[in-house]
């Protein structure tokens, strides 16, 4: 075995190898030992010589920063910023108590329409039959055609209360009472209101506004400041047309 004294080892392989400077050419080996043929074991196909060009590192290139892009970029950052800020002012400008309105809302106590069932403030809703704005142009209060009280009409075809349609379904169409004159008698010749009132305070007198047989006599001695005043104007029960509306409401 021959060994070579200028025999370097680069890697933890030992692998690579170059020639000794005699005239034999022979090979170094990379481990210590008795090896025979030492040069067959450090073949250049295997090791590469150490005349072998070495393969350059790589060469790691950054992208072109481009200052002018990046500060366009800021500034349009920024304007769009300041845009929505000064958008935001101008429309809290616009209204003073915006943020007041918004706190009062959320705070008060929301009541459901009788119609709609939406929620609204207690000041939105009608008193009586708590009804939203829209419901009660909607379904506005009229005149019965028959009782000639007031209800809420649910259709413009409708032109009857409630009770009164029961009664149309029961009795058919009615009458007009006797004392009163309204077409209100769905039995006989005379309105409920008025057999009621005849049956409390006896047969009414006649009123000397509308000249009906209309004045019902309570006997309330509150009513009586002078002997002279007639008792369709102190004590009337029926003592007009718009007297009979005004007590068939509260009734």
């Amino acid at each position: 075995m021959v060994s070579c004294d200028d025999c370097i080892f680069i890697n933890l392989t030992s692998c690579v190898w170059r020639q000794c400077d005699n005239d034999n050419n022979t090979g170094c080996a990379s481990s210590s030992g008795y090896i025979e043929g030492c040069s067959i074991y450090n073949e250049t196909s295997i090791c590469p010589t150490n005349d072998a060009t070495p393969e350059p590192p790589p060469v790691y290139s950054q992208a072109n920063f481009d200052l002018s892009s990046f500060i366009g970029g800021v500034i349009l950052v920024l304007s769009l910023q300041a845009g929505a800020f000064f958008a935001m002012k101008f429309v809290k400008s616009r209204d003073s108590s915006y943020e007041t309105m918004d706190l009062t809302f959320a705070m008060a106590a929301l009541y459901a329409c009788t119609k709609c069932n939406q929620r609204f403030p207690f000041e939105a809703l009608s008193q009586g039959q708590q009804l939203c704005k829209e419901c009660r142009i909607a379904h506005p209060m009229v005149k019965c055609t028959y009782c000639r009280t007031e209800f809420q009409q649910e259709s413009k075809t409708n032109t009857i209360c409630k009770k009164c349609a029961q009664n149309v379904k029961l009795y058919g169409t009615p009458k007009p009472c006797q004392y009163c004159n309204i077409i209100a008698a769905f039995i006989g010749n005379k309105c409920q209101r008025c057999t009621n009132s005849e049956k409390r305070h006896g047969p009414p007198q006649p009123c000397e506004q509308c000249k009906q047989q209309c004045a019902f006599d309570r006997k309330d001695d509150r009513r009586k400041v002078s002997p002279n005043v007639t008792p369709a104007t102190l004590q009337p029960v029926r003592g007009s047309v718009s007297e009979s509306v005004s007590q068939s409401a509260n009734e």
